[in-house]
C-alpha cells in the first residue's frame, strides 16, 4: 500500500513543485515596474530615426489648407487694411469695397498656389528637425498609462506563461514518477 501511495504522491509533490519553480522564476524574471522601464526604454530604439518626409508630407495633405488659409488670409488683409487707413488715410480709403476684394482674391491665389510647396518644406524640415527620441521620451509617460500597458503585456504573456507552467509541471511530474520508482 506505501508503494502506491508514494508512486502517486511523487509524481503530484513533483508536478507541483515543477509549476511552484516556473511561477517563481517568472516572478523573479518580471519585475513590478516591468512596465515602466519598457517605457523608459522605448525611446533609445529611435535614437538618430528620422520619419520620412513622405509620411509627414501624408499627415499634412489629410488637413484642408485652403480652408484654413482662406479665413488667415481674410483676417490679415482686414487687419492690414485697417492699420493702413489710420496710418495713411488717403491710401486707406482707396482700400475699400471692390479694390480690397480684388486684393484679397489675389493674394488667397498667390498664398493657394503656394501651399504644396510649403508643405514640402514643411515636412522636410520636420523630417530633419524632429528629435524622435526626446520626443517620445516627453511624450509617452504622458500617454500611455504604465498600468495599462502592463495589463496588455501580461494578458499578450498568458499563453506563453501557462505553457512554462505546464512545462514546469510535466517535467516535475515526470520527476516524481521516476524518484517513486527507485
Amino acid at each position: 500500500m506505501q508503494s502506491m501511495f508514494t508512486f502517486i504522491l511523487f509524481p503530484l509533490l513533483g508536478a507541483l513543485l515543477g509549476w511552484l519553480i516556473i511561477r517563481f522564476l517568472l516572478w523573479l524574471c518580471m519585475p513590478s515596474s516591468f512596465s515602466k522601464d519598457i517605457l523608459k526604454k522605448v525611446p533609445s530604439l529611435f535614437k538618430g530615426k528620422k520619419i520620412p518626409p513622405q509620411v509627414i508630407q501624408k499627415q499634412l495633405d489629410k488637413v484642408d489648407w485652403h480652408q484654413e488659409l482662406d479665413s488667415l488670409v481674410d483676417q490679415k488683409l482686414n487687419l492690414f487694411i485697417e492699420n493702413l487707413q489710420k496710418r495713411i488715410p488717403m491710401v486707406g480709403s482707396l482700400l475699400k469695397g471692390p479694390l480690397a476684394d480684388s486684393l484679397k482674391g489675389q493674394a488667397k491665389e498667390q498664398f493657394a498656389d503656394m501651399i504644396p510647396e510649403m508643405k514640402a518644406k514643411m515636412a522636410s524640415q520636420m523630417s530633419d528637425k524632429l528629435d524622435l527620441e526626446a520626443l517620445l521620451e516627453e511624450q509617452l509617460p504622458k500617454m500611455i498609462d504604465p498600468d495599462h500597458m502592463e495589463e496588455i503585456l501580461l494578458s499578450e504573456m498568458k499563453r506563453p506563461i501557462i505553457k512554462m507552467s505546464v512545462f514546469g509541471a510535466s517535467v516535475g511530474f515526470i520527476l516524481g514518477l521516476v524518484v517513486s520508482f527507485l
